[in-house]
């Protein structure tokens, strides 16, 4: 008798028991997020936390120790990424993911936040991304924006500043920039 998800196989078409798993492998080579990651927060909330509609604004803030956590693994263990309010490569050629978590409220129900990475070009910011507000006015929402970045000589010139441009009125209750190295060039060997 076979069963409706076996469509007929025979007991010859279906897998044998497998058995309990074999040992762990060794340990392969870095991949996607192998070497740590960091997050900065501020719960705090100043004069530079009011956002007004359609003013595109630098994002600032110093990182609380207490709420700082680091697992950053070689090479970067050493590396601070926010510093004087930009994300500061460490090498030419690493390759970032970065993501921006703000609490905010808005004064206004609906609109969008746009976060902008900036290294001062001419041709405008290196990345970009935008999320839609949905909660009601002056009711918390958290927003998450996630970019990839590459440092390049621009950005390890000037580092990158962090633009929030909202559609409407918004106060930023907190902030935390997660960095997580993705990749090192050249490769480890």
């Amino acid at each position: 008798m076979t069963c409706r998800y076996c469509l007929g196989l025979g007991p010859a078409m279906l897998a044998p028991f497998q058995g309990p798993p074999g040992p762990a492998g060794a340990r392969g080579a870095p991949g996607p997020f192998g070497y740590g990651d960091v997050t900065y927060t501020e719960r705090s909330v100043g004069p530079e936390d009011t956002f007004p509609a359609n003013v595109r604004q630098r994002l600032t803030f110093t990182p609380d120790p207490a709420l700082t956590q680091r697992q950053l693994a070689p090479p970067f263990d050493a590396h601070e990424f926010w510093v004087e309010n930009r994300i500061v490569g460490r090498a030419k050629f690493d390759r970032l993911a970065v993501q921006v978590n703000l609490i905010v409220t808005s004064q206004q129900a609906g609109g969008q936040v746009r976060l902008d990475a900036d290294v001062g070009s001419v041709l405008g910011p290196i990345a970009s991304t935008s999320e839609v507000l949905f909660n009601a006015p002056n009711d918390q929402e958290r927003v998450t924006l996630p970019l990839r970045i590459r440092t390049l000589d621009s950005l390890l010139a000037n580092g990158a500043a962090l633009y929030l441009t909202s559609t409407v009125p918004i106060l930023v209750l907190s902030e935390t920039v997660w960095v997580a190295p993705e990749s090192i060039y050249p490769s480890p060997p």
